[in-house]
């Protein structure tokens, strides 16, 4: 992680910035209850903005290791949300402890474990992990299988699994797409579950594309390419949105393009604007056509070279108080923050607070300075124009 996308943690806060809007604590009273006063240095919740990036200690009721550190405004937008999770990393599966990891809370399942190929042990993973891992069941059979499928979905052994074939003429959708040119010479009425079939779309003959098949509703649409899954020559990110598809990361990608993805998809692409070196970031297509998300670094969300102090106001960097701002530096601190910081003056030493969108907007600079020049000024003024004096009137002491 660069010097420009340093995070912000409670523990190098000296002081907190003055709340503009409501307090954590007002605004999502809630949340505010789950504040871990041990961890987070005597500071309270009543103390940040609901929209802070600072990264608070909050603990979780729901399990006795579910402490976490995360930004002030993204438990603010869970609660927003109204995420069952309460932004509890450890609730919805991305962290592991003693309430969640598989060995826990599926045993059974956990002995299937392969512990030296998978490199890790059943109590160091989520039983809602998405990750794949490697199983072993009873009859000695060895497979990969996504672990909350083995969990949530109770699939298990492939092989053991095989079960009676499948007819497909039970899946009047699936009977009706079953490609019988391509599959030729094989029995709709009798399918192996194990085996992938091509299939054509009743929607759009265009569809084709290979895949086993599963039994589940039995009018479910399987077109990858309906189900926004794959991009098709007419429904792909880069025919439906061309500007967002010139953001399309060259390298960071793999083998997929803009025209493998469709405009609704859920792949998490990384991304580079061609307004910064350093402004390259990940998020779901989804996010980029459905919320219409632009560029976190230009929009200011984001630290980037092109909008710190450091690079941007190198004046402003030299006054950056040494000692009373913690471990926060120029280089992590964006040009239009209106949180205010510590500065200390080149001239005279003088030591202020004030947030840098106002000196660079307004071309604040030291107080005391500015003090001086201004009395400077007018003495020079009066000395030029004796007649704006104050003439001492008659009548009065």
């Amino acid at each position: 992680m660069s010097a420009a996308h340093k995070r912000i943690y409670i523990e190098d806060v000296v002081e907190p910035a003055r709340i503009r809007t409501q307090s954590f604590a007002k605004a999502f009273p809630a949340a505010a209850a789950m504040w871990d006063h041990k961890k987070n240095c005597g500071f309270g919740p009543e103390d940040f903005s609901f929209r802070s990036h600072v990264r608070a200690w909050f603990k979780c009721p729901k399990g006795r290791d579910h402490r976490f550190q995360v930004q002030i405004a993204a438990m603010a937008n869970a609660m927003l949300s109204q995420s069952k999770t309460m932004g509890c990393g450890f609730c919805n599966s991305k962290r592991v402890s003693v309430t969640n990891n598989l060995a826990e809370t599926y045993p059974e399942i956990a002995k299937e474990w392969m512990p030296k190929k998978n490199k890790l042990s059943p109590q160091d993973v989520p039983a809602g992990s998405c990750k794949y891992a490697w199983w072993k069941c009873p009859k000695g059979h060895t497979y990969e299988a996504q672990i909350s499928n083995r969990t949530a979905e109770g699939t298990g052994c492939v092989r053991c699994n095989v079960g009676e074939p499948l007819d497909l003429r039970t899946y009047p959708r699936a009977y009706k797409e079953f490609d019988r040119k391509q599959n030729k010479g094989v029995d709709p009425h009798c399918l192996s579950s194990t085996a992938k079939y091509a299939w054509n779309c009743s929607a759009d003959p265009r569809h084709h594309w290979i895949a086993g098949f599963y039994r589940d509703s039995k009018n479910r649409i399987r077109c990858p390419f309906c189900r926004n899954q794959k991009g098709s020559p007419g429904n792909n990110l880069k025919a439906s949105h061309p500007h967002l598809a010139k953001q399309w990361h060259p390298t960071k990608n793999g083998d997929t393009t803009a025209k493998d993805v469709t405009f609704g998809s859920g792949f998490k692409a990384w991304w580079k604007c061609h307004q910064g070196p350093d402004h390259e970031w990940q998020t779901s297509v989804a996010n980029r056509t459905g919320l219409q998300t632009d560029c976190p670094f230009c929009k200011m969300r984001r630290t980037s070279v092109t909008n710190i102090i450091s690079t941007q106001a190198p004046k402003l960097a030299k006054e950056w108080h040494p000692r009373k701002n913690g471990k926060i530096k120029p280089d992590q601190v964006r040009i239009h923050s209106m949180t205010q910081f510590w500065w200390l003056c080149s001239k005279c030493s003088f030591e202020w607070r004030a947030a840098p969108i106002y000196r660079i907007t307004r071309g604040n600079g030291c107080p005391q300075c500015a003090r001086k020049k201004h009395g400077k000024m007018m003495s020079k003024r009066l000395k030029d124009n004796p007649e704006l004096r104050f003439k001492k009137q008659s009548g009065l002491t």
